[in-house]
């Protein structure tokens, strides 16, 4: 099961450590209008190079907002820091 649209705070376990995470499910329409659905995680303090490819286990802990759209990419990159605040703080 997956939730709805949005983003998340999330824990994500990897190689034996367990990383928080903002997790978007969405279509990304500040780049694409009409895009095809994704799920993207971004692994807070995760260092370990390139994920592409691996599967991994997502667990959904809050819903921090609805996706949206952004004027461009440096309001979204605002938006971001912003929800990375929060999904510590969870």
């Amino acid at each position: 099961m997956r939730p709805p649209g949005g983003v998340y705070a999330a824990e994500v376990p990897l190689d034996g450590r367990v990383y928080r995470a903002v997790v978007n499910i969405g279509t990304r329409p500040t780049f694409r209008e009409n895009g095809a659905e994704v799920i993207e995680a971004h692994l807070l303090d995760y260092t370990g190079g390139d994920l592409y490819g691996r599967n991994l286990e997502v667990r959904f802990l809050r819903r921090i907002r609805d996706e949206q759209k952004f004027d461009g990419p440096d309001s979204l990159r605002q938006q971001i820091s912003a929800d990375i605040l929060k999904a510590r703080g969870i």
